[in-house]
């Protein structure tokens, strides 16, 4: 029984790149800003997607909208660094503790930095450490989300350890079915061996095309092999989506594209949030 008022810790998982796990993630994220909820971000992909979109959000709150301009990239945007105590390697050591770093009112990061790398060849007790120093986090916020690297490594493993729900986001490839059928293997191993309170929220179909018949096929075979798991709501393939990286996609609705998108991407945010009690 998880205490009530305890920090939710949602982990966005699949060993696929490129399905969403990120753009879940960061629209986890600001649907909890529109709630109120006190969040944390943790990001234990070395990549650092995430990452950058959480240190735009305190670059914008530091010198508003305009930063971005004609920046060609995030480097070019001159993004602020994330402190050093607030690295996301920290969760997977004991001698030094994490200290999460300030993006605005309500929401901190624990952020990947080159360090995060290094992790990847530490021994797999590692991912054991990073529970426990997520768990000393816990009255300081309502939510946390954590991104995964697409890669199988005890990063990932970590990420499963210290969750408490696990959304898997796919799209329909055939590459992403086998990333997919990976990592749920992988979730019941930790489900079996060192987090059996890990619950499955569901497989979140992403970048579904309605009018491509591939599609549609390997929709309903998924529905078929995860027997219940897959979430009714879905997102189909928008460019409203794809250009997320700065803001929701529900805040700029141009046509009608996007407005679709806003209210899918709202209405998965919404289940997520009802399953875990927020």
């Amino acid at each position: 029984m998880r205490e009530a008022g305890a920090m939710k810790i949602i982990g966005i998982c699949n060993g696929k790149g490129g399905v969403g796990k990120t753009t879940t993630g960061r629209h986890l994220i600001y649907a909890a800003i529109e709630r109120s909820l006190r969040t944390l971000a943790v990001d234990l992909d070395p990549q650092g997607n995430l990452t950058k979109s959480m240190l735009y959000m305190k670059l914008v709150a530091q010198a508003g909208p305009t930063v971005v301009g004609s920046a060609l990239s995030w480097e070019h945007m001159g993004l602020p660094d994330v402190m050093p105590s607030a690295s996301a390697h920290l969760l997977y050591q004991s001698e030094q503790p994490v200290e999460p770093m300030k993006i605005i009112d309500g929401v901190s990061m624990i952020g990947a930095t080159p360090e995060l790398a290094d992790v990847l060849t530490w021994p797999l007790d590692s991912a054991l450490v990073a529970r426990e120093s997520l768990k000393k986090l816990t009255a300081g916020f309502d939510l946390c989300v954590i991104d995964t690297p697409p890669t199988m490594s005890n990063l990932v493993l970590g990420g499963l350890i210290c969750s408490q729900y696990i959304v898997l986001p796919t799209d329909l490839s055939i590459d992403s079915m086998t990333g997919l059928l990976e990592t749920s293997l992988k979730l019941e191993l930790v489900q079996q061996e060192w987090n059996p309170d890990l619950e499955l929220i569901g497989v979140l179909l992403n970048k579904v095309n309605p009018r491509r018949a591939d599609d549609l096929s390997m929709r309903t075979t998924v529905r078929n092999v995860f027997d219940g798991a897959v979430l009714d709501d879905e997102l189909q393939d928008r460019a409203g989506v794809r250009l997320t990286s700065f803001h929701p996609v529900w805040k700029y609705r141009r046509g009608e594209s996007d407005r679709r998108a806003a209210r899918e991407m709202q209405a998965v945010c919404t289940t997520i949030f009802d399953r875990v009690g927020l």
